[in-house]
């Protein structure tokens, strides 16, 4: 406001001071007389006359404006600065030429001092010798850098003061000042009506304490005498008094307050505590206080959770280890880990570093660090049942089995892995000690059957006792995504536990009936729908009967999420034989909305962040079977078709 009044008043002066010079000019022939007067004038003047504007009077003021001295009586306007711009140069032709004046104002000079512009108000003044005859042009400049460059400060200040305002105001933060000596509180706007006190009014410290929790008075007032007195900064989080809630506020449970303040000195007053104010700003973290305790109460009830399942996961009679994704930081491993492979579970931080846990293939070679079922699990692959040679920590060599498979989230990521791990040892060492003879074959044969279903059926009960724990958990989670993703693990690992139920009920441990495995799987995941079955008697090898049960169990489970339950009349229609070509077909049909039509492409259908997808297309290259889907009017059609060898 104040420079925009001293503009005005410098205008006017302009004016005043052009009516006088230009009156002089004309009462006044003799130049060297009206050059004494109007060297003393306080401002830049000069006179040009003639077409060409050239100059016949110049003031010692305007002389200095060019920053090296330069001639410039009987030169024109153009010759003496030939920067000038076209433009203004046929303004002030105009000026001689009509007779009408000129008036510039905060006209940036060609001219800069060091790196910083100049500004000026210039007038050009037609002088008229007779009649309506002009003679000439009086141009009187006054310098007035200080002037914009003060105005141009108060803008800043302006826009800065308005873009904190609007940056408090978007981040809900109130502000405040306190003044050293007197206590006395000026609270914005947005801080008044986030603590029910009045704005932009004086507050002694007791009426600002007033809205202070009573419980929390002393701390504060103890906290800002220490701020002052230690001329340093405020750090406190304090309740909101509860009869002092304002209007439109949460009455419900303690509001909560963070203020944070700092010192800044008033340099005029010395170095007391009356020398200075404090400056801060206040905010509601109500939400924050509730978050943080609402996360206490979560991680004491997760810890009780973990606590139960670590305790269930030890009474298992199978080793159990998790790492975590992506770089397979070994995070958890039960107690049967120690006894079957007689050490601790190695703290490995990533899958680089399973190359400690040293094992051997069937066929001799060294397993490298990321061939360990759990390695691979990461990468989304399920391991039904991996054998290895380990070096125990005792020194001596055992056979091992490993199962693994992927953890993922609600959103279908892999989030780790885990792994079963058994010890068959006795399995394997017998069977090395009874190839001997004939005889001692066939009782091997017998012993190792017997031994096949009694780790068979502890296998199952075990991957059971997995699922039942997946299933525990899974119940505990709120969220449906992730309570989905539980129990999908659940459905995979019992559909491989449903393989190793049907090899110890059979004689021949290596081949497994698969029609009727089928028609078992279908009345477990049914859901309670409509399903169709047509199967045939046929026998499948072992390490085919498990990828194709997950396969089975993933199209079923997968039409009756998306298609949903099948109607009567509209079943979901699924069915297993051989082709005429001997060759096994597996179909699965529903009536659903059929599948998006990205899908239809098999590149898509690995790509995809569905594991679902993803473990189907990996289950049937493992098979090495063709694998082909269809959208069909209504609903679509899985087909798959393995080789006659199988």
């Amino acid at each position: 406001m104040t420079s925009r009044c001293a503009a005005a008043s410098s205008i006017s002066a302009s004016r005043t001071l052009a009516q006088v010079l230009s009156a002089l000019a004309l009462e006044v022939p003799d130049t060297d007389v009206l050059l004494r007067i109007v060297d003393r004038v306080p401002a830049a003047v000069a006179i040009v006359r003639g077409p060409e504007l050239r100059y016949t009077l110049v003031n010692q003021a305007y002389a200095s404006i060019p920053p090296e001295p330069v001639p410039m009586l009987g030169r024109t306007i153009a010759d003496v600065f030939p920067g000038i711009p076209a433009e203004q140069l046929a303004a002030i032709e105009r000026v001689w030429r009509t007779g009408e004046p000129l008036s510039l104002r905060q006209h940036r000079s060609i001219y800069a001092r060091g790196d910083r512009e100049t500004f000026w108000d210039v007038e050009f003044i037609p002088l008229q010798a007779t009649g309506r005859t002009v003679d000439g042009v009086l141009i009187i400049a006054q310098e007035v850098t200080r002037q914009v460059r003060a105005e141009r400060s108060g803008e800043e200040l302006r826009t800065s003061e308005a873009r904190l305002a609007i940056a408090l105001e978007a981040a809900d933060v109130g502000a405040w000042s306190m003044l050293g000596g007197s206590r006395r509180f000026i609270v914005s706007q947005r801080a008044a009506a986030l603590q029910g006190l009045e704005a932009d009014t004086p507050l002694g410290l007791d009426e600002a304490l007033a809205v202070v929790h009573p419980d929390d008075r002393a701390m504060m007032a103890d906290r800002i005498d220490r701020a002052i007195a230690e001329k340093g900064t405020l750090e406190v989080e304090y309740r909101l008094n509860p009869a002092a809630v304002p209007q439109g506020g949460d009455p419900e449970g303690e509001r909560w307050f963070a203020a944070r303040g700092r010192w800044m000195p008033d340099g005029t007053l010395g170095g007391t505590p009356e020398g200075g104010q404090m400056f801060g700003i206040v905010r509601d973290v109500t939400a924050r206080r509730r978050a943080d305790a609402e996360r206490e109460r979560l991680i004491a009830r997760m810890s009780a959770d973990n606590a139960r399942f670590e305790a269930l996961v030890d009474s298992m009679p199978a080793g159990v280890m998790v790492a975590e994704a992506p770089g397979g930081r070994i995070i958890y491993g039960n107690r049967r880990v120690e006894e079957i492979l007689r050490h601790g579970v190695l703290p490995s931080l990533d899958v680089g570093s399973y190359g400690e846990w040293v094992g051997w293939h069937p066929d001799g070679r060294l397993v490298g660090p990321r061939e360990w079922p759990l390695a691979r699990a990461l990468e989304g692959e399920v391991v039904a049942g991996d054998e290895f040679l380990y070096r125990r920590g005792d020194g001596s060599t055992a056979w091992i089995r490993v199962s693994g498979a992927p953890i993922v989230d609600a959103a279908g990521a892999i989030i780790g892995s885990v792994v079963a791990l058994y010890d068959i040892d006795r399995e394997k060492r017998a069977e090395a000690a009874l190839r001997g003879s004939e005889e001692r074959v066939r009782k091997v044969v017998d012993s190792k059957d017997m031994l096949l279903k009694e780790v068979n059926h502890r296998v199952k009960n075990s991957l059971q006792l997995v699922a039942s724990l997946l299933n525990l958990q899974g119940r505990q989670i709120d969220d449906a995504r992730s309570r989905q993703a539980f129990q999908d693990a659940v459905s995979r690992v019992n559909a491989i536990a449903q393989v190793h139920e049907q090899l110890y009920k059979n004689d021949d441990v290596r081949r497994v009936e698969f029609g009727s495995y089928l028609q078992t799987l279908c009345t477990l995941y049914g859901g309670g729908g409509n399903v169709a079955i047509r199967t045939e008697p046929v026998e499948v090898p072992t390490d085919s009967a498990i990828p194709l049960g997950l396969l089975a169990v993933e199209l079923l489970t997968n039409a009756l999420k998306h298609a949903g339950p099948g109607m009567a009349g509209r079943p979901v229609e699924i069915s297993f034989g051989r082709t005429d070509g001997d060759a096994l077909r597996l179909t699965v049909r529903d009536h659903g909305p059929g599948i998006a039509p990205h899908f239809l492409d098999p590149r898509n259908r690995r790509r995809s962040d569905s594991l679902g997808m993803r473990l189907i297309e990996s289950l049937a290259a493992q098979l090495d079977a063709a694998l082909s889907v269809d959208n069909l009017d209504p609903g679509a059609r899985w087909t798959l078709v393995l080789p006659a060898a199988a």
